[in-house]
């Protein structure tokens, strides 16, 4: 799933608010401490380039409209990172990991239900085919992110898709 616009879902969650709430975060470090390196984590390419470094499969392709998305796999999971709210193909405000599973039969609602109000990473939610359930984690790029931020989004992405395919009996 690519593109410039996120699926629809229901949840708390308004973008403007989410977008406001980490710019205000982001202004802050902690007394003592120097701000690392900020990397621009809204560069699809720097993404790749550090997911690579980290030891991932991070294929950097566009849609047909320019948006730009990256291919990757963890322990035999293959996931994507689509990046949203982006100024010609760069400068993108947030990207989101994500990953889809088709299951021998129906998916039932209450097994996104019950993942989401067990776990705050990783949002489960179903999709158009019956079958078929998703699994994401959106993560805030405006303002940047260090280096060891970036790695430690991808080792909690990494716990997440594993422990949620197991969880489904994916696995």
């Amino acid at each position: 799933m690519s593109g410039s616009e996120l699926p629809a879902r229901s949840g708390p969650w308004v973008w403007p608010r989410v977008l406001g709430l980490a710019a205000v975060g982001g202004l802050c470090v902690p007394a003592g401490h120097t701000a690392a390196e900020t990397l621009d984590a809204g560069d699809p390419g720097v993404v790749a380039a550090v997911m690579q470094g980290n030891g991932y499969r991070a294929e950097l392709a566009y849609e047909a409209d320019g948006q730009a998305y990256i291919g990757s796999a963890t322990q035999g999971l293959n996931f994507e990172v689509d990046f949203y709210f982006c100024t010609g193909g760069r400068d993108c405000k947030l990207m989101a990991f994500l990953a889809s599973f088709t299951l021998d039969e129906d998916v039932p609602v209450a097994m996104a239900d019950t993942w989401n109000q067990e776990h705050i990473f990783g949002r489960a939610f179903l999709g158009q085919e019956p079958d078929r359930i998703y699994i994401d984690h959106v993560v805030l790029t405006e303002g940047g992110l260090t280096r060891e931020n970036l790695a430690y989004v991808l080792s909690s992405w990494n716990n997440v898709i594993v422990e949620f395919a197991d969880a489904i009996g994916y696995r």
